[in-house]
């Protein structure tokens, strides 16, 4: 790294003096930050030479692009997502999480901010999924402009997050089905009480029945039970043959 410390008068009549730290990065490019102690910027100099040396070092100039922009370069890289993924944290992040955090530069992001941000959200009466799709969100921008090299450390990971309420599955009771199977049009009889009693998945329970596509749903038990039994035993614990 070549560079050095360079003392600079701000008043004009030396009272006011300034350290500027001057150093080229791994590529060459110069760069330079100033101090106002004379130790600070000796400090610094000291900082940066082993950064450059090991590989480590960052510009600090690229983690002040606020995430309003950030948020909008990087959304466009997510081919991974599917369509309506992609969309759902769009919204989350223009309605949660832009408007809080948008126009603050990535690196003046703090984990503290991120935890008033989550009390503040529960305050304001948000569900705990909403609350943790937010932060979900947030740190998945993060972690971009991390791997971007924009940030050093990421300021949404420790944050405690409300715990969604468990719940519980809703199973129908026997008079619940009969009920169900009485007020079906007699070709998806079957399928109530195959897919009520049998465990099985829809895929399985379309071929058990003969209602796959393109086919007239009928329910013969010489053909059907055979199939059922056989797709059952070869999946043991689930279902009652």
């Amino acid at each position: 790294m070549a560079g050095g410390i360079e003392a600079k008068d701000r008043s004009g009549i030396g009272s006011v003096v300034r350290y500027k730290v001057r150093y080229r990065d791994a590529a060459g490019k110069s760069h330079s930050e100033t101090k106002r102690r004379l130790v600070d910027a000796e400090r610094r100099k000291a900082e940066i030479e082993l950064d450059v040396g090991n590989g480590s070092w960052r510009d600090p100039r690229r983690g002040e692009i606020r995430p309003e922009k950030w948020a909008a370069e990087w959304i466009q890289t997510r081919h991974d997502l599917r369509l309506t993924t992609r969309t759902r944290l769009e919204i989350t992040l223009k309605v949660q999480v832009l408007p809080r955090f948008g126009t603050t530069p990535l690196v003046r992001i703090t984990n503290a901010a991120v935890r008033s941000w989550v009390a503040e959200m529960l305050a304001a009466g948000l569900s705990p999924s909403t609350i943790r799709k937010a932060v979900f969100a947030l740190r998945q921008c993060l972690d971009a402009a991390i791997a971007d090299n924009r940030m050093a450390t990421h300021p949404a990971i420790s944050v405690p997050l409300p715990s969604e309420p468990l719940k519980l599955p809703r199973f129908l009771s026997q008079s619940e089905v009969e009920r169900l199977v009485g007020a079906m049009p007699d070709q998806y009889k079957a399928m109530v009480l195959v897919g009520a009693y049998a465990g099985l998945r829809w895929g399985e329970a379309v071929q058990s029945t003969g209602l796959e596509a393109g086919r007239r749903p009928c329910w013969d038990p010489q053909h059907h039970l055979p199939r059922l039994a056989a797709q059952l035993r070869g999946n043991p614990g689930r279902g009652w043959l």
